[in-house]
């Protein structure tokens, strides 16, 4: 997983100009479930998975120390392993986990929208046809309280994952919104498939930039939802 995080890192940041948020956030969603379903493969993942979190999350600094490397050899796996293992971000004190009453379970988008932002929400998803049925502010309450008793069903992948992620980088919901919309079924696809974070990913890749007058509103729209 480094190998693969510094080969992502040189192709995207360093060559592309990509974003280190996006980059992190990408990486972290397009790995967060193992190959394989036995007990052993899936905690020694999620371990790997928590490692890397960490790293991109809180040392961004050995990011840049080592990453930038055009290589990335044993040598420096074993250096930046070693250094997030035993030294601390320069000017900053450990991370504390919260209180377990205040841990926010998996199965929601983490969202603290207003009254006024779920109205504004509502009225954007039904004026660009996000889902087959219209939804009131109650039900996009209940959406990303992941409360719903019937999921909402997309009218086109491509956009609900464009718009979902320009809600995540104005942090109106959270990053892993692609793994909560997978755990819960929350959202399906029009045809009623049930969506995973490996699809929603990928189309996330093919339209995260598009420029068409229809996705530019979108994202102004949100913009404007987040600054109310």
């Amino acid at each position: 997983m480094y190998k693969e995080a510094h080969a992502l890192f040189q192709s995207e940041v360093i060559e592309s100009g990509k974003l280190f948020h996006r980059y992190k956030n990408d990486f972290l969603n397009s790995h967060s479930f193992p190959c394989s379903n036995d007990a052993a493969s899936m905690n020694e993942h999620q371990k790997n998975w928590e490692i890397l979190y960490e790293l991109l999350e809180y040392r961004k600094d050995l990011v840049e120390k080592y990453f930038r490397k055009p290589t990335f050899s044993h040598d420096d796996f074993i250096a930046i392993q070693h250094e997030l293992d035993t030294t601390e971000a320069p000017g900053t004190t450990p991370p504390t986990a919260p209180a377990a009453e205040e841990i926010i379970p998996i199965k929601t988008f983490k969202s603290c929208m207003t009254d006024n932002q779920l109205e504004l929400l509502a009225k954007l998803f039904n004026e660009v046809h996000l889902f087959k049925s219209m939804v009131t502010k109650t039900e996009v309450n209940g959406l990303l309280n992941c409360t719903l008793t019937t999921p909402l069903s997309s009218s086109l992948n491509t956009k609900l994952v464009f718009l979902f992620d320009k809600l995540s980088y104005h942090n109106l919901i959270c990053d892993t919104w692609q793994n909560v919309i997978e755990i819960t079924g929350i959202i399906v696809s029009s045809s009623g498939k049930r969506l995973n974070h490996c699809d929603l990913s990928s189309t996330l890749n093919k339209v995260v930039n598009r420029e068409t007058s229809e996705y530019i509103s979108i994202k102004n729209s949100v913009e404007q939802i987040a600054e109310s």
